[in-house]
């Protein structure tokens, strides 16, 4: 982890730094000595909603009907894409993860004449697959229901 504490408002100081100012930071100084920091604990969550950020750099087709995801098994378009990030900073280290969903929607669906039902109310194995060469990309086993 890299820490910057700017002697005058940070707000200006990251308003002005530059990738050079970033890279110098992190190569002018040894971190290989010693030091003792002192900061508070912390964790930060952010949650974001892509659809507009993707749109923006020209993603569109895969947001509408007209969308193309060969392979899939189905007829789908995204309605959504969200990323969340958490950092947590305390005496024992830090923890960062990060995961993206996409939220397909089908086009159209067909009503059925019988309808499937699945009901998890003992353990049971979950797995994606991937439709295309039908091999399992995740397998998990849920055993505690409660």
């Amino acid at each position: 982890m890299a820490l910057i504490m700017p002697h005058n408002d940070i707000d200006e100081f990251i308003s002005q730094m530059t990738e050079n100012d970033y890279n110098n930071m992190l190569t002018q100084y040894d971190y290989q000595s010693e030091a003792y920091i002192a900061m508070p604990k912390f964790t930060v969550e952010q949650r974001i909603n892509m659809n507009a950020i993707l749109q923006a750099l020209g993603i569109n087709k895969a947001f509408s009907p007209q969308a193309e995801f060969p392979g899939m098994g189905m007829d789908l378009y995204l309605s959504s894409v969200i990323h969340q990030a958490k950092v947590i900073v305390d005496e024992e280290g830090t923890e960062a993860a990060a995961a993206t969903v996409a939220i397909m929607t089908l086009k159209s669906a067909m009503p059925s004449d019988e309808p499937f039902e699945f009901v998890a109310d003992k353990p049971f194995i979950f797995m994606i697959v991937d439709n295309t060469n039908n091999r399992p990309l995740f397998t998990g086993v849920i055993k505690n229901l409660d």
